[in-house]
């Protein structure tokens, strides 16, 4: 059971629960976009923003609630690339598309909100394409097209 407290580092849960975006989002904060996260923890970036101690105690009170009841995420490919293709694009069963994330992501974790079934953040804070993807073909879409410098690649299988 993993515990979130005002310690956490922010960037570092979310790419471990990406389930949690949505909470701190619900608070008001847009940490999961931030660069400042990979630095930050929870304590640090709510002060930032004027959060007083209840709102916090609330907020990880959630978090903790969201950690404790998600499953563990499908592991990511570590190369990025598919068992049985030699080019850098995913697939999965679950969908029509291929997928790919290039040298040119930032990590600003926008595709992990978007499409949390698709993407993760690696131990870099760089995204990945979860092996076996699981979101819907518009949700994955709509990923891409998020991603501030086009990192994201989305093609259907037979292109």
């Amino acid at each position: 059971m993993d515990i979130v407290t005002r310690k956490t580092n922010i960037a570092e849960l979310i790419a471990n629960h990406p389930d949690a975006a949505e909470v701190f989002l619900a608070f008001g904060l847009n940490c999961v976009g931030c660069f400042a996260s990979h630095f930050d923890t929870i304590e640090e970036g709510a002060k930032v923003h004027q959060m007083i101690d209840e709102e916090i105690d609330e907020m990880i009170e959630e978090l903790n609630m969201v950690v404790n009841k998600t499953e563990p995420k499908e592991e990511a490919m570590k190369d990025g690339s598919s068992d049985d293709s030699d080019d850098d694009f995913v697939s999965s069963d679950k969908s029509d598309l291929k997928i790919e994330v290039d040298d040119s992501c930032i990590g600003c974790g926008t595709c992990v909100v978007v499409a949390p079934k698709t993407f993760k953040m690696n131990d870099e804070y760089k995204s990945v394409v979860i092996k076996n993807f699981s979101d819907s073909d518009d949700v994955i879409k709509e990923a891409e097209s998020s991603c501030p410098v086009d990192a994201i690649k989305a093609k259907k299988k037979d292109e």
